[in-house]
């Protein structure tokens, strides 16, 4: 292989409408082969004052093109209030490039991101193309 790399990133939590600042322990691992990035990341959030939907930054790379949809990923979380009629909850790269966001699947409903919660614990995984 002539373009393998590994490392390691910190997840940055933030706001959609105020970006705040958050606390807790964050981590990240990825490995890069050629184009072809998994991330992996375990935080625990104690605190944060921003508001809006959770956004994760601070990816080590960003995705490659503009249209929206980029990758899905799976997680798993604890202390998350999410609505009682989510039928299924994913990571998504979009638009933006540079964040993870949770969506938000409902019955017979549009999607919903996933509001920023205080304190909560999130370890997921994603594998996203970069240029």
């Amino acid at each position: 292989l002539d373009d393998y790399e590994e490392g390691t990133w910190t997840p940055v939590i933030t706001g959609s409408s105020t970006a705040g600042t958050a606390s807790g322990t964050f981590q990240g691992f990825y490995t890069k082969v050629g184009r072809i990035v998994t991330v992996n990341f375990d935080y625990t959030l104690t605190g944060h004052d921003g508001s809006g939907s959770l956004y994760i930054g601070g990816l080590p790379f960003s995705t490659t093109s503009t249209s929206g949809y980029e990758a899905v990923g799976t997680f798993m979380s604890h202390n998350f209030d999410f609505d009682a009629s989510a039928l299924m909850a994913t990571l998504y790269i979009g638009s933006e490039q540079s964040f993870l966001r949770i969506y938000i699947t409902k019955d017979n409903a549009s999607w919903v991101l996933q509001p920023l919660d205080t304190a909560h614990t999130l370890i997921g995984a994603i594998t996203y193309m970069t240029s």
